[in-house]
């Protein structure tokens, strides 16, 4: 899988929290792992083309010197992974995935009327069965 590296608004990345990051991954079925440098956090994804899981990297603080790269590292995949792009993907964190939620209701919403719908030119043959 290539990730391309997306510009990152400095200003959008200083909003997030390493906290809302973790939920966000937590929410989207990401695991963390076990890892024996206790700066960083380790998550696992959906596997890779090769069967082994993705592996995220995170800060624990973004008091460190390479802070803002690995969350833009990890931010990058993530988009790649939700098909989204870095700053939608950013919003997505920050509003606690309401937009997603949102958009995934309105589908719900669609489809289930559709459903109830009869196709165009059979209303008469489902009133005669029932």
């Amino acid at each position: 899988m290539a990730i391309n590296k997306t510009f990152i608004d400095p200003q959008k990345l200083k909003k997030l929290s390493i906290d809302q990051i973790v939920a966000f991954l937590e929410k989207h079925g990401w695991i963390q792992a076990e890892h024996p440098n206790k700066r960083i956090f380790v998550f696992e994804g959906p596997l890779d083309d090769d069967g082994n899981p993705l592996q995220l990297i995170l800060p624990i603080h973004c008091q460190f010197e390479d802070s803002n790269n690995r969350l833009v590292e990890a931010l990058n995949l993530l988009a790649v992974v939700e098909e989204k792009t870095p700053d939608f993907l950013i919003q997505m964190i920050l509003e606690g995935d309401l937009i997603r939620n949102d958009l995934t209701a309105q589908v719900s919403q669609k489809g289930v009327q559709k459903e109830k719908r009869p196709a165009k030119g059979q209303d008469h043959l489902r009133k005669k069965v029932s």
